[in-house]
Order: structure tokens, then sequence, then C-alpha cells
């Protein structure tokens, strides 16, 4: 049997993405769906929408090894 599906609120997706403490905002989080950065809602009713959890850790956790993967870039100091 497999687990069940977790969904997530507005609210909790924008903290599992930005933290508990500095969630991401509201117009962010639109933005990236828009720009496929962030994973899509899944409606529940006409006025509900919901976000699977195992998909925004997934985009988190992604996000994180893109970050790792590129190189850093010394910046120059402005004087």
């Amino acid at each position: 049997m497999s687990a069940p599906i977790k969904l997530c609120d507005l609210t909790k997706s924008l903290a599992i993405l930005g933290g508990e403490n500095s969630p991401i905002s509201r117009s962010t989080f639109y933005e990236g769906i828009a720009a496929g950065r962030y994973p899509r809602p899944v409606r529940i009713g006409p006025n509900t929408s919901r976000w699977v959890e195992d998909e925004l850790e997934q985009c988190k956790r992604a996000r994180l090894e893109a970050r790792d993967r590129s190189p850093v870039v010394k910046r120059r100091r402005r004087r």
C-alpha cells in the first residue's frame, strides 16, 4: 500500500519553500508557478487549491542541488 498524499494549503506551501520564520511571498510563489519553478496546485474545490507536500519538498531539494552544482563566482567589490 502506498503512503497517503499530503496536501498543503497556501500558508504551509510558502513556509515549506521559504522556511517557517521567513516564508516566501505569495506573489513570488505565484510568479514561480507561472514560470515553472514551483509545482502547480491541485484544485480540490471551486475556490480551493492545495499543493502536494512531496512535490514542494522535491522542488526545494532540486533548487539546493542546482545551487551546489553551479560554480562560485567572486564578485568585485565596489569602491
